[in-house]
């Protein structure tokens, strides 16, 4: 039989508590890296787990207000009060509902770390969109880690879509 160890410098319980030991700092370092999906978005409007409800604003001129109705071709700006947990990008993906969903281009964004008010206004009411009444969803998407995103859904209140074109 062919001795591994034939003449140990350490102790054998010594090798295996010090591989333990090695082996489990690895694997929570690798969990903290690739794993953990906490939230890098906690949105101070969000209630009981519901999706948040914010306010489409802005009057064209510059002054953000609240505002319930919308031409065809005008801006729409929400405001999201916000903590964001970890210095991350987003990806904010946008959809104009009634009885059918009206997807929008994506915009990034990346507000600082902290807690704040940030105004998203990269959105336009499309040309062709038919008037009714409306509501915008939003959903952030983060990219935590290379295994996990985390999505954080909100929506607007109704707002009245007025079709401009002749």
């Amino acid at each position: 039989m062919i001795r591994i160890f034939k003449h140990p410098r350490f102790p054998l319980w010594y090798l295996w508590i010090n591989s333990t030991l090695i082996i489990g700092g690895l694997l929570i370092i690798a969990y903290l890296l690739f794993i953990d999906g906490s939230n890098p978005l906690r949105i101070e409007d969000t209630v009981n787990g519901e999706v948040a409800t914010v306010e489409p604003m802005f009057d064209g001129g510059g002054n953000f207000v609240n505002k319930t109705t919308f031409k065809t071709g005008e801006p729409v700006a929400v405001g999201v009060t916000y903590c964001k947990n970890r210095n991350v990008p987003a990806t904010i993906h946008a959809r104009f509902v009634d009885t059918a969903i009206i997807d929008m281009p994506d915009a990034q964004s990346n507000v600082p770390s902290g807690c704040g008010k940030v105004i998203i206004d990269d959105f336009r009411v499309p040309k062709l969109l038919p008037t009714g009444k409306y509501y915008l969803k939003l959903e952030i998407e983060y990219q935590v880690n290379p295994l996990r995103t985390v999505r954080v859904p909100f929506r607007t209140v109704d707002f009245q879509i007025i079709n401009t074109s002749k």
